[in-house]
């Protein structure tokens, strides 16, 4: 079995080829010369998709045997010396041709294909992590926006628990809104009915007080002509001290008396 190299392309100007699925031409690398035109006759019905799409890549070749030659051309024109690299990644795949000792394989080299999806790869997984941070920033942000009205208004409740009833929910966003502008109107309410407690408190001191003086006036009045009495009738002066008696008895009168008025028999 002989082996030989030579450069092999598709030829598309080829006029008497026109009617021939898959047309190539071979020419040989040291003389340029033609060597002729090469029809595949394969089942063209395989063959058709790796002719129009596959055979486009220059880092793929193709093996032809016939009889005991075994040719070994590339798609582009230079000359397959070299053994592929064992570390890049074939594919092959094999044709029986329509004739006896005819055969063809085509062998595909994946390794940039396999490059660039690593590439993709890499970029997708990265857009994919980039995506998961806004994510959980924008996940994040809403739980923030939630939390932190919730949390303000927790505080200003707590101060307004321990007595500062002059608290105020600061202006919120959105339906928290409604939240503050109710806490703070309920606070307002507080404060002012407290207020009128704390009045009503003084108010009623301020009566207990004046009560207590329209008592203590009386007996004071009371107590003042009794001791003028005892006075009198020690001196012998018993018709001024039945005066003074009957006053006397006139203020007991009043302060036994509830009534506004009192009559003087």
């Amino acid at each position: 079995m002989t082996q030989q190299s030579y450069f092999l392309y598709i030829d598309k100007t080829c006029e008497d080829c026109k009617n021939l699925s898959v047309i190539q031409r071979i020419n040989d690398p040291t003389t340029q010369k033609t060597l002729g035109v090469l029809k595949l006759d394969v089942d063209m019905k395989q063959l058709e998709n790796f002719a129009l799409n596959a055979l486009i890549n220059p880092d793929d070749f193709i093996i032809i045997g016939i009889g005991d030659e075994n040719l070994q051309y590339s798609l582009v024109e230079w000359e397959i010396v070299k053994v592929p690299n064992t570390a890049d990644f074939f594919v092959v795949t094999e044709f029986e041709g329509t004739y006896p000792g005819f055969y063809f394989s085509y062998i595909t080299n994946y390794s940039k294909m396999f490059t660039v999806l690593a590439i993709q790869s890499l970029i997708l997984l990265t857009g994919f992590i980039l995506l998961i941070y806004i994510v959980m920033r924008n996940i994040t942000k809403v739980t923030d926006s939630i939390a932190s009205p919730v949390l303000s208004l927790k505080n200003d409740m707590r101060e307004a628990m321990d007595g500062d009833l002059a608290v105020r929910s600061p202006q919120l966003e959105g339906e928290f809104q409604e939240l503050s502008d109710a806490f703070n109107s309920l606070m307002e309410q507080l404060e002012i009915q407290v207020e009128d407690i704390r009045q009503a408190e003084i108010d009623k001191s301020d009566l207990r007080y004046e009560i207590l003086l329209t008592k203590v006036n009386p007996h004071f009045l009371y107590n003042t002509p009794n001791a003028l009495k005892w006075k009198v009738e020690s001196i012998s002066a018993y018709e001024l001290a039945g005066s003074i008696e009957a006053l006397v008895n006139y203020l007991k009168s009043i302060l036994k008396n509830d009534s506004s008025t009192n009559t003087v028999a």
